[in-house]
């Protein structure tokens, strides 16, 4: 669950300006924001080889950061 919160917080701290005017209407980082991490992450910007295990560790590397 502290995973969850801190990966809706970190959308929340990188959301897209003025996010509320368009759709999907959700406080979401920017796609090129996005595609950047991605591609820095593993030398691509395919959103398949996104690994769930990554965005976990991301997620509670982000929390001891924060928090520290």
């Amino acid at each position: 669950m502290t995973n969850l919160f801190e990966l809706i917080l970190i959308c929340w701290i990188f959301r897209k300006r003025n996010w509320y005017l368009s759709f999907p209407y959700l406080p979401i980082p920017p796609r090129n924001y996005i595609e950047w991490r991605i591609e820095t992450a593993y030398g691509s910007k395919s959103f398949k080889n996104i690994r769930l295990r990554d965005v976990v560790a991301y997620a509670r590397w982000h929390r001891l950061m924060r928090l520290s």
